[in-house]
């Protein structure tokens, strides 16, 4: 007689969902319950699955853990590494949230409030336009990220402007006056203005690029899902929808490979090892090939064009192979526009020249304010221009890579929630009089 807790596995395995989601049955593992579920690292660390000791004899235990599925707690230590301190100690609720179950985004350029690191829905949508937002986001300045970025270059501006005024101030009068006339800035003032639309508009066309390219990747894994989970049953339509998850993970950890910083214990020094969540959704032979290749979304597509080819091999539909090929080319592309965004920014020479310029324009700027009469208030006109010419400019520097402040991981919980769904229908008998057969005992429904 076996182990009940192994008994209970083994007829687990044997049920509908099983043979069709091969071992992609719910995984119980800390790395899928904070990856996919969006628990916080301390939900996912806490909850173990129940042994088979611990079940024996319990009536509502849970089932034991099988082979190959991570307990919670294992390796948490490992995956977030950090303890928070500094303006880490009491951070906003919005980058709590996001900092304990989403550590791979950039912390650093994550707002307070609502953030683009987030899916947002008719809810959100109604806070970002309500009428009470001048007001508002004007009371939350001190908690402004682009504030935090830009606070010493505005500060050293502004301490700059209150040298020259008090020196302006107290030399003796027979002394010449550090001023200038405002013309020259006047006709600058146009170039600078060219110098940042053209700087923030194409870090937003990168910064949409990059969307749309996380949102081609979402609708052709629907259509792999879609094509797999309809025209294929048993271990290869498992393996279909077990790939196509596991391609949105490491493409993800591909875009975010690692950042480090000074200090040890900053939280947004962060490296995004999908290690755990891969052994927890493949067998233990292809979770090490893969986990062993450089390029990894490539690796996953080159396995997805491999099965493709046993699907032809089956006698799969030869419409339903051409759509599948179709949707490789797609998926590719997809990889290849993240991969060409990440390593390609912006010129650095323009990037270079806008900072130069800017600072040489508003470092001079204090002594044409003193020659126009703006005397002692140009100390806070320098304050507050500095802080909205020098924060467009960083708007377009934290956007430009756009990878670091997308939401790739709802984005990838989206893709396995429409694996969920596509193969609950399935689960459910959504075929129910359709043909089971396939041809010399392959798993393709004709």
């Amino acid at each position: 007689m076996g182990k009940p807790g192994l008994d209970s596995a083994r007829a687990r395995r044997s049920t509908p969902t099983a043979q069709r989601w091969g071992s992609l049955a719910p995984a119980r593992g800390w790395a899928w319950r904070a990856a996919v579920q969006g628990v916080t690292r301390h939900e996912a660390c806490q909850v173990r699955p129940t042994t088979a000791q611990e079940s024996n004899g319990a009536p509502n235990a849970s089932p034991a853990v099988e082979p190959g599925v991570l307990e919670a707690g294992a390796g948490c230590n490992a995956f977030w590494d950090w303890e928070p301190d500094s303006i880490w100690q009491h951070p906003s609720p919005v980058r709590a949230h996001l900092l304990e179950t989403d550590p791979g985004l950039n912390q650093n350029l994550i707002s307070s409030a609502h953030s683009v690191a987030q899916l947002f829905n008719q809810d959100s949508w109604e806070r970002h336009r309500r009428p009470e937002r001048y007001w508002l986001n004007l009371q939350r300045m001190r908690h402004s990220t682009v504030l935090r970025r830009i606070s010493q270059p505005c500060a050293a501006l502004t301490l700059f402007t209150a040298v020259v005024a008090l020196l302006n101030t107290f030399l003796p009068a027979s002394w010449p006056r550090l001023s200038m006339s405002l013309a020259p800035h006047m006709l600058l003032g146009g170039v600078i203005g060219l110098l940042l639309v053209f700087r923030t508009n194409s870090s937003y066309a990168r910064f949409v690029e990059g969307r749309a390219l996380w949102g081609g990747l979402v609708r052709h894994s629907r259509d792999w899902t879609r094509l797999t989970s309809t025209y294929l049953k048993g271990e290869l339509r498992g393996r279909a929808v077990r790939y196509v998850q596991v391609l949105a993970f490491v493409l993800k950890s591909h875009l975010r490979s690692g950042r480090t910083r000074d200090s040890t214990s900053d939280p947004t020094a962060f490296k995004d090892e999908p290690n755990a969540l891969v052994h927890e959704l493949l067998p233990k032979h292809e979770a090490e090939a893969l986990l062993a290749e450089k390029n990894r979304p490539f690796y996953m597509l080159l396995r997805m064009t491999h099965l493709a080819r046993d699907f032809q091999t089956c006698g799969a539909p030869r419409h339903v192979l051409h759509a599948l090929e179709r949707t490789l080319s797609e998926l590719l592309a997809v990889v290849g526009g993240c991969e060409r965004l990440l390593g390609t920014p912006i010129p650095l020479s323009f990037t270079r020249h806008t900072s130069r310029s800017l600072m040489l324009w508003l470092g001079t700027l204090p002594f044409a304010l003193w020659g126009g009469g703006a005397g002692w208030l140009s100390v806070p006109a320098i304050a507050l221009i500095s802080f909205v010419i020098l924060g467009i400019d960083e708007i377009g520097v934290e956007i430009e890579e756009p990878f670091c402040v997308l939401p790739l991981l709802p984005l990838c919980r989206t893709i396995v929630n429409d694996v969920k769904m596509a193969m609950e229908l399935v689960e459910h008998g959504v075929t129910n009089g359709v043909p089971q057969g396939g041809t010399h005992g392959c798993s393709v429904l004709h």
